[in-house]
């Protein structure tokens, strides 16, 4: 049963959403490069075909060329991952990515998982919720 349950996760079809956004820092957050004024960079959605979704956040932490190089480079890949496309096929991915992407795509399929957040007993279930309202 649990071979069945891993291959139909397998080839299981995720959808890979994507929005920009870029805002200004209420006061720049100082970095041992520099100070970041602005954040830029991709909310990514994976939605899975069973209706659970996860999401992730693509931003490089890097200042002046150097996040545009990275911003660049995220832009590249999300445009070369096709959508709808097999779990097998994201997971073989993700180390080929750029770390910023990489990361937002495994934080998004952990939360589509169930790993993480609400129902992987995250910070808002009602025992941790409970327990912070008792301290």
């Amino acid at each position: 049963m649990a071979k069945d349950m891993a291959k139909d996760m397998a080839e299981e079809r995720l959808r890979i959403r994507r929005r920009p956004f870029q805002f200004s820092l209420p006061s720049p957050l100082r970095t041992a490069a520099g100070p970041l004024a602005e954040r830029r960079g991709w909310v990514v959605r994976l939605e899975r075909s069973q209706g659970a979704g996860g999401w992730g956040e693509a931003t490089p932490l890097a200042l002046g060329e150097a996040l545009d190089g990275a911003l660049a480079r995220c832009a590249q890949a999300l445009e070369a991952l096709a959508s709808p496309l097999s779990r097998i096929a994201l997971e073989r991915r993700l180390p080929h990515l750029p770390p910023p992407l990489a990361f937002a795509l495994g934080a998004a399929l952990a939360e589509a998982d169930g790993l993480v957040g609400d129902r992987g007993g995250g910070w808002r279930s009602e025992e941790h919720t409970s327990e912070l309202q008792s301290h």
